[in-house]
């Protein structure tokens, strides 16, 4: 009878010595989610400065995205002061039509991979976008570094690949 208690008290002490690292786990999964998310909406929303508190400002930065204007098209820009001077010129040029455009469209972010590994992540997801108006779509394969910095998560590399292949129209039809 005593063993049996004394292994239930180790059992529960245990899951309560687990727990709160486990909360901490979801915790920082949701932060990072919503960082990605409101990236993508102050991107959309022209937002300069609130789309710029999303990153780290430092010299390793590093963003590449495959345009999906033109097939094989890669932008990168690394470090903050070279990403910041190519998209202010996107918020200030005229992409006030393709943001709209954008914005008819529904995006969805799944198939998520968020490894933490303290005050570093590795995340790893598909973003979809789909317009019906126009019958297109086209899905990405979206990598993150995150680190978290005064106990909030900012990107630190980006990496979006668009699929060439299976978007509707196709972006590029030969491979």
């Amino acid at each position: 009878m005593q063993t049996k208690f004394l292994t239930a008290l180790r059992t529960l002490l245990f899951f309560a010595a687990t727990l709160p690292a486990v909360y901490a786990q979801n915790s920082d999964e949701e932060a990072i989610r919503k960082l990605i998310s409101n990236e993508t909406e102050m991107w959309l929303d022209r937002n300069a400065e609130a789309w710029s508190a999303s990153f780290v400002h430092e010299p390793y930065l590093t963003w590449t995205v495959t345009n999906g204007g033109d097939p094989g098209d890669v932008v990168t820009m690394r470090g903050w002061e070279a990403l910041k001077g190519f998209m202010m010129n996107w918020f200030e040029g005229e992409t006030a039509e393709f943001a709209k455009e954008m914005r008819k469209s529904k995006m969805t972010n799944d198939h998520w991979n968020i490894q933490i590994r303290g005050n570093v992540a590795f995340v790893a997801f598909e973003q979809r976008v789909e317009n019906d108006e126009k019958k297109t779509k086209v899905s990405s394969t979206e990598t993150r570094v995150c680190e978290k910095r005064d106990g909030a998560w900012k990107i630190a590399m980006q990496t979006t690949l668009a699929d060439f292949k299976d978007a509707t129209p196709p972006i590029r039809t030969n491979y």
